[in-house]
């Protein structure tokens, strides 16, 4: 890494620890929203809504329980002008067993792939298969798309075109955009989420502290829930899991739409992640304020024993790829930087696979077949990187100049 390079970057250090978002602890400032926007926890899981939270509480570790009973669970009518979506059918899941002890159980090194990624020494591979934004345009095969916001935003794919989240303006906006461009929704909202369908889109309408669900299709709201100011993570099995960002109720939470109940997930700090069809999700089980700063996380397993898999207090599990083959963690150090080393994991076993450094990493996002891009930084210049499980990398597209991170990436993934 060059001088330069390092003194943005320390430079950028101060700038964010000045400017953390008033949201949460886990939100990144909009100025820092290049480095720090993949560190959050937000992917493109889940299912169309889903009747019942009974059906989720099979598939919570005995641990980590959704609580019931008496003053636990709020029920939140829905607006009356409101229509739910149709209920899915829930993904078949294992009659409730004996609860298993939770591991703690440390995965035990072993050998596994090292690449330092730099771009003189990489091949021009073939261009991304998945979404990619550069220049105000999203292009996705042969289709262009055209972006009428600046940097930063995100974008994610939806039915029928684009949720961006917009933090270019104050207050950040979600907006709902047609493959054409067309923009069908523009309203004031934190980082939405999308169903794994892409079917549906959840967000915090962050003045009036609803959590809203809308069809991704035309924008539509369907039903809306009054929690206060709270962070959304993700679906899962038809619930919106978020995060309360209260001091007095820290735990994350899952919603209901259809039942307007909410439920409380204790014994947990908060979610990083969950890969809906497989049943996993990557946790944090500790505040690090009460910690000193350590904050520990693990992989639990939804589906089979509902117990925890392993877990680590050296480094973040960040994300669950969508098969849930593989996680990938990173210094806790990195956070809201951008990281300079990943490393991919057995998300099952927490057994490293394959590590990758460069001067700066940040987004990751799966092609399939075990190939992924990354955004990556060499020096001054910033490209997609491609890498398959075994190690073989090339570059997705040709390097661009990019001063630093901060000042936003030449070529963006879809946000998780």
């Amino acid at each position: 890494m060059t001088d330069q390079l390092e003194q943005q970057l320390t430079h950028s250090l101060h700038r964010q620890a000045d400017r953390v978002d008033e949201l949460s602890q886990r939100n990144l400032a909009p100025a820092a929203f290049q480095l720090g926007r993949r560190m959050r926890q937000r992917r493109r899981v889940g299912t169309a809504v889903a009747a019942g939270v009974a059906a989720v509480a099979v598939l919570v570790p005995a641990t980590y329980a959704l609580t019931g009973g008496p003053g636990e669970r709020t029920r939140v009518e829905p607006a009356a002008t409101m229509t739910a979506p149709t209920p899915s059918t829930p993904s078949a899941s294992p009659s409730p067993s004996s609860p298993s002890s939770p591991s703690n159980r440390t995965p035990s090194p072993r050998a596994s792939s090292s690449v330092t990624l730099e771009f003189s020494r990489l091949a021009l591979g073939k261009t991304p298969t998945i979404p990619w934004l550069a220049e105000q345009q999203i292009f996705n095969g042969s289709t262009t798309t055209p972006v009428k916001a600046t940097h930063p935003v995100s974008f994610q794919p939806v039915a029928g075109g684009y949720v961006l989240h917009d933090l270019s303006t104050d207050p950040s906006r979600v907006r709902l955009i047609g493959i054409d461009g067309t923009e069908k929704l523009s309203v004031p909202g934190s980082y939405p989420v999308v169903s794994r369908d892409g079917r549906y889109v959840a967000w915090a309408d962050l003045d009036k502290g609803f959590l809203v669900l809308a069809d991704a299709l035309n924008g539509e709201a369907l039903e809306r829930a009054d929690v206060g100011r709270a962070t959304p993570i993700g679906f899962l099995r038809g619930l919106v899991v978020f995060t309360p960002n209260t001091a007095d109720s820290p735990n994350p939470q899952a919603w209901n739409p259809e039942t307007g109940e909410i439920t409380t997930w204790k014994g947990l700090y908060n979610v990083s992640d969950v890969a809906d069809g497989p049943g996993l999700a990557a946790v944090r089980t500790e505040d690090p304020a009460v910690t000193r700063g350590v904050a520990c996380s693990a992989v639990v397993d939804l589906n089979a024993s509902n117990r925890r898999l392993w877990r680590t207090c050296t480094s973040h599990v960040q994300w669950l790829s969508s098969d849930g083959r593989y996680a990938v963690t990173y210094a806790p150090e990195m956070d809201g930087l951008g990281a300079r080393e990943y490393t991919f994991v057995e998300a099952r076993t927490g057994q490293p696979v394959l590590t990758l450094k460069a001067a700066v990493l940040q987004n990751i996002s799966w092609e399939g077949d075990g190939r992924f891009l990354v955004e990556v930084w060499d020096n001054d210049r910033a490209s997609l990187v491609r890498c398959s499980m075994t190690g073989a990398c090339e570059l997705a597209l040709g390097p661009r100049k990019s001063p630093a991170p901060e000042d936003g990436a030449p070529y963006q993934l879809p946000s998780r």
